[in-house]
């Protein structure tokens, strides 16, 4: 059997987790790629000659999802895959599948915890849940609660606010700590993210407000408590808005089409949010976080 090189290119760590395909000899090239499989035996680093490049295009997917119900993210590589080479690969479970090391498998010292990724891209903050909702989550379900998030730089900055209440590992956790720490919470709350990738991926507890801009469709078949508010604003009656920002004044020329959210919300804490993710209330998430 041929052996394929996976290209992902410079894409985010969410698209590189999703990147592997039972079943076919890979080599990945990604963001973080040779942390996220270090112990990943079906990944081979030193490339055979009979390599053949494939280049995955997740954004084809997810632009698919609009019109396409049956489009599912973790789908995005084998869908390439198959376009580059003509050969059909299965299709599995649609989650991550990611192995951990003997160690990582152990839990981590000290109480039982909870975590949650608040974070969102620079260039998505249309993701965005309001702040005031994350911190009463956490006061009120109460425990022990870790932070995380990434803190680039460059033009994949982050958003990323300290919660009160949370033990701060915000831009302090390499991606296998990440891993290790999502494996063995308790329970996940989090934007659409990494965290959610790999939660699924380790079938941990997820709660995940995700409005209406994209479709659930895309996301079934991960296990997370999905929280979506379709059909609740005209906006998403025809589907996920796939807009990027929210910005309560602006023109809408000075953005490219669709850019902009339609119902921009200014929250308490000066951040502006889609209309859709305020219609999600912390007494929601709470109940799926404890139950």
């Amino acid at each position: 059997m041929p052996h394929y090189h996976l290209s992902v290119g410079l894409r985010g760590v969410g698209d590189t987790v999703s990147d592997t395909i039972p079943g076919v000899g890979i080599s990945v090239a990604g963001t973080c790629a040779d942390e996220i499989f270090r112990y990943d035996y079906r990944v081979k680093w030193k490339l055979p000659p009979d390599r053949i490049f494939v280049p995955l295009k997740h954004l084809d997917t997810l632009n698919r999802s609009y019109s396409d119900p049956k489009a599912r993210y973790i789908y995005a590589c084998h869908d390439s895959f198959e376009a580059a080479t003509g050969i059909s690969v299965h299709r599995g479970d649609p989650r991550p599948s990611l192995i951990l090391s003997p160690e990582e498998e152990q839990r981590p010292d000290g109480d039982p915890y909870r975590l949650v990724a608040s974070g969102v891209k620079q260039d998505i903050p249309a993701k965005l849940w309001p702040r005031e909702h994350f911190e009463e989550v956490v006061r009120r379900v109460g425990g022990r609660w870790i932070q995380v998030g990434g803190l680039f730089s460059g033009r994949l900055v982050h958003h990323q606010v300290a919660i009160p209440g949370a033990e701060n590992l915000i831009g302090k956790t390499t991606i296998r700590q990440l891993m290790r720490l999502v494996a063995h919470a308790d329970g996940v709350l989090c934007l659409v993210s990494l965290p959610m990738l790999l939660a699924s991926a380790f079938g941990t507890k997820c709660v995940v407000p995700a409005g209406g801009r994209e479709n659930p469709s895309l996301f079934d078949g991960l296990g997370v408590s999905y929280m979506e508010t379709m059909d609740r604003l005209p906006c998403s009656v025809k589907g996920g808005c796939g807009v990027f920002a929210a910005a309560p004044a602006h023109t809408e020329s000075s953005f490219p089409a669709n850019w902009l959210c339609k119902h921009p919300v200014a929250t308490a804490s000066g951040e502006s949010v889609g209309k859709c993710m305020t219609l999600i209330t912390p007494d929601d998430v709470i109940a799926q976080l404890t139950t």
